[in-house]
């Protein structure tokens, strides 16, 4: 009894915070209003907010119709002066559920904690949402922390170092989903960037589902694909080819709004567009720039990225070899190592990467410290070491052939002729 009255206050709450914000916006929250969830499986949880470091940002309470909840605030170089800022939603269940990993070291081909922002003087600030973190609530899964990011935006326009004006929204794959969703409630961000988003979280999976599944507009109200139509804001959808790409493709099948810009990028996954995205943004934000990004600045910025990591791994592959004695001026062969979860994704990129000029040997299956399995093939191809053009160009050709399969490239060794 005590449980189900908790759900009905939450959702009861819930419902009233929608209807105050609705009074002052449209799109998504006016169509929910009168609506209230029906949230059955209770998810909440009282991790700690981990500390950040003092010098780049603080842990700060904004105010929601819940109560308070917990966001990281990064801090400006002078205090006495306006800046652009950006909300950013990070991915993953619960969305915003962002850690230690906002400030610590990540790997450009998965750096989630778009720490790029903070770096250009973008202040940055990160919400944790409803039943994350100690915060008041249960997770809702898409509805009420619609909510709670519209209370981050009221929070962090009042700033005294925030231009108002210059406030911008983010998010990486959930998180995209979510910024959706808000954008959809409300015209104050002055652009938004989605990457990698979903078109219905139902998609998901029925566990993520923690609704009245029986009821269509529970499904209905989470899903960002029926309300673009609301949104007012420049909006840039982007994702890997190689990523979630049928849900963008689904994305703008069904959109109309002039609004909305659709960027598929080749060569990248759902994870590796983040970071070089990220970048191009933050320095675009940072020099005052309108705000307008092409097809071909993207993509550019994805290949440069690209590049530059892989030539870094080329290079100290090289240096490991002429280690081991191995003659740089001779040809060798080259073996590339990809990786996959399924095994019937690399049965079916053998042929292509034949015809791509990389000879596949054998499938070999392994097992993770978790006991799952996950597959391997070497890709050989012959090459001369000290012509680093070409050693540059066959990493980049298998690179762009794993991310646009749906594979993983570990990198190569030197194998027998």
């Amino acid at each position: 009894m005590r449980s189900s009255f908790k759900v009905f206050a939450v959702c009861f709450i819930g419902l009233l915070s929608s209807t105050i914000l609705a009074n002052q916006n449209y799109g998504l929250l006016k169509e929910r209003e009168g609506f209230s969830t029906q949230i059955l499986s209770e998810t909440s949880d009282d991790y700690s907010f981990d500390e950040p470091p003092v010098e780049l940002m603080s842990i700060v309470q904004y105010k929601t119709p819940l109560g308070d909840m917990s966001a990281y605030l990064t801090k400006p170089n002078e205090p006495n002066k306006k800046y652009p800022a950006i909300i950013w939603i990070t991915g993953g269940f619960p969305s915003g559920g962002a850690g230690r990993s906002v400030w610590t070291q990540s790997p450009k081909d998965n750096d989630q904690s778009a720490k790029n922002y903070w770096q250009n003087n973008v202040v940055s600030m990160y919400p944790s949402l409803r039943g994350s973190f100690g915060n008041p609530g249960v997770q809702e899964g898409f509805f009420g922390e619609v909510n709670d990011v519209l209370s981050a935006l009221e929070y962090l326009s009042t700033v005294e170092y925030v231009d108002s004006t210059q406030i911008y929204l983010g998010g990486h794959s959930t998180g995209a989903t979510l910024a959706l969703l808000v954008a959809a409630s409300t015209d104050k961000f002055k652009a938004v960037f989605a990457l990698g988003p979903i078109s219905d979280p139902a998609e998901y999976g029925a566990s993520r589902q923690l609704y009245q599944q029986n009821d269509r507009r529970e499904a209905y109200f989470r899903a960002p694909i029926n309300f673009l139509k609301y949104i007012q804001s420049p909006t840039f959808i982007i994702e890997g080819v190689g990523g979630d790409i049928d849900s963008l493709n689904e994305l703008k099948a069904s959109s109309k709004n002039d609004r909305l810009t659709f960027m598929p990028v080749d060569g990248a996954n759902h994870f590796a567009v983040i970071y070089p995205v990220n970048r191009l943004v933050a320095k675009k934000i940072a020099a005052g720039s309108q705000m307008a990004l092409t097809q071909t600045e993207v993509q550019l910025a994805v290949d440069d990225v690209t590049v530059e990591e892989l030539q870094v791994k080329d290079l100290q592959t090289l240096l490991n070899l002429r280690s081991d004695g191995v003659k740089l001026d001779s040809k060798i062969t080259a073996r590339y190592l990809l990786l996959s979860k399924k095994r019937q994704d690399l049965k079916t990129s053998i042929e292509a990467l034949k015809r791509i000029g990389f000879l596949p040997g054998v499938i070999e299956t392994h097992k993770n410290a978790e006991n799952g399995k996950y597959y391997s093939i070497f890709s050989s191809k012959e090459i001369l070491p000290n012509n680093l053009i070409s050693v540059f160009k066959n990493s980049h050709e298998i690179q762009a052939f794993s991310l646009e399969n749906g594979l993983y490239y570990q990198g190569w060794s030197a194998g027998p002729r």
